[in-house]
């Protein structure tokens, strides 16, 4: 028996402020200059990186702090052309070099749980169809999460 924790229909469909603005006004917020989804504010995030030419994901990631920070450092890394930027990574691999359009989206929050924030990342690259992501294995927090198969 699995016991999953989950978001409630109530907390999806309800905003505590509605007139709220959906982007902030932060100059160089990589999800919202980049329309991104989800909230560059929030911690202990799930995002993706989205390579707009390819129109998929490349990079799962997990951080304990914002968004707006995360996708900060990512775009550093890549205009320093960082030997450990995904981006860069990426670009290189697929596109000779020449850097094409990103977008970073959250796709999970998860507060201070990071244990729960670290799983959510291992199942989603997990998922990923082969060849496609830039992500490592030997990354300091990859979790590898063990299986159980049936045979009959």
């Amino acid at each position: 028996m699995v016991e999953k924790a989950g978001v409630s229909l109530k907390r999806k469909f309800q905003r505590s402020d509605p007139t709220a603005e959906r982007r902030c006004s932060r100059e160089g917020c990589f999800i919202c200059t980049s329309e991104g989804k989800g909230n560059c504010r929030a911690e202990g995030i799930n995002y993706e990186l989205v390579c707009e030419e390819c129109n998929y994901t490349i990079y799962h990631g997990d951080s304990a702090g914002n968004g707006f920070t995360r996708g900060g450092e990512h775009l550093q890394q890549l205009r320093l052309r960082y030997i450990d930027s995904r981006m860069k990574k990426h670009a290189d691999l697929v596109h000779n070099g020449r850097v094409p359009e990103y977008k970073m989206n959250i796709t999970g929050l998860f507060g201070e749980d990071s244990m729960s924030r670290q799983i959510g990342e291992a199942i989603r690259i997990r998922r990923a169809p082969p060849g496609q992501l830039v992500n490592f294995k030997d990354e300091w927090n990859y979790l590898n999460l063990p299986r159980i198969i049936m045979e009959e």
